[in-house]
């Protein structure tokens, strides 16, 4: 490994079930946070829509800003927890709706921006590259759900 790199690397899987509230979602990730970091882990990583609901008419009524506010606040709680996470949120780029993961490291710094590739739902679009990324000095990748039937992308 390189880097501040260290030789263990604990990430939590968190079970997450998603409401269509943006608030309360967010709230709940930071508490899962906050116990993942009091528990030793490095990342802690999110399903699929953790921020909004996997529902197509809950999500499509989501502006850019409000999703924005979504990932500022993470950050932020990733910097103030001082812990690494992966979170499944929809997100918007040049004027496009996908379904993707977003990485902050544990300084609150947005390192990755995921959009998934291989769809199952008709709301977003798709994405088109996979992304490589570091969270403690390891080398990191994340896929979507779906795209994980493709051994191209795995």
């Amino acid at each position: 490994m390189q880097g501040n790199a260290t030789s263990t690397f604990r990430v939590a899987a968190v079970q997450f079930r998603s409401t269509a509230d943006i608030d309360d979602n967010v709230a709940r990730i930071g508490d899962a946070l906050r116990t993942c970091a009091r528990d030793g882990v490095q990342v802690a990583a999110f399903p699929e829509c953790a921020v909004t609901s996997y529902n197509a008419r809950v999500v499509t009524k989501f502006s850019v800003e409000r999703l924005r506010d979504a990932e500022r606040r993470l950050g932020t709680m990733c910097q103030k927890i001082g812990i690494a996470a992966v979170v499944g949120m929809p997100y918007y780029e040049n004027d496009a709706l996908y379904n993707g993961a977003l990485a902050w490291n544990r300084n609150g710094e947005l390192v990755a921006r995921y959009a998934k590739i291989q769809l199952a739902e008709s709301w977003p679009r798709p994405g088109n590259r996979l992304v490589k990324f570091r969270l403690d000095g390891v080398p990191c990748s994340v896929i979507v759900c779906h795209d994980e039937r493709y051994p191209e992308l795995v």
